[in-house]
């Protein structure tokens, strides 16, 4: 996004750029103490909202003034990032012992997934419990693909997967 500011004696102007999802009750900084009229703005970055403005603000050190985008636009939400932390990909397990299986999760909108967000699978056993930190009594032996699926509030999924024999 580009922008035109002048200052009438001419000092130079430093901008803060500020961007809302939510027709501007909240606002988050995108960029400040910026020296150039213009930004690149990643919207896989900012969090999805179907009333989004942009505000600037630029300032000579003394005086200051801002504009905000003349309409609203929409950013689509995101899905969430979602990792396994626990166990370690290319593992080598022995059958009959426990197994420790943790997820963890964020989400551009949501921030930090919660426990009941994930959900596990595994190629040879199927459907195992969900949750962010579970213990499997046992897989059965073989090569598993271990798949966590984790969710956000807006219903998006992302998934990870390890393979552990």
């Amino acid at each position: 996004m580009t922008w035109v500011a002048a200052d009438p004696d001419g000092d130079p102007l430093a901008y803060s750029v500020q961007y809302s999802p939510d027709k501007g009750q909240t606002w988050v900084a995108i960029g400040v103490n910026l020296a150039d009229s213009g930004l690149i703005i990643n919207t896989a970055n900012l969090p999805g909202g179907q009333a989004a403005l942009v505000r600037v603000t630029a300032t000579d050190g003394f005086n200051s003034t801002e504009a905000t985008s003349p309409g609203t636009f929409t950013v689509d939400s995101h899905a969430p990032d979602v990792y396994i932390g626990s166990p370690d990909n290319g593992i080598t397990l022995t059958q009959g012992e426990p197994v420790v299986l943790h997820a963890y999760g964020t989400d551009v909108e949501d921030g930090p997934l919660p426990a009941d967000a994930f959900d596990w699978t595994s190629s040879l056993d199927g459907a195992l419990d969900p949750g962010d930190l579970i213990i499997v009594d046992s897989l059965s032996a073989g090569t598993h693909d271990l798949t966590l699926t984790g969710r956000d509030a807006d219903g998006n999924t992302a998934t990870y997967s390890v393979q552990v024999t």
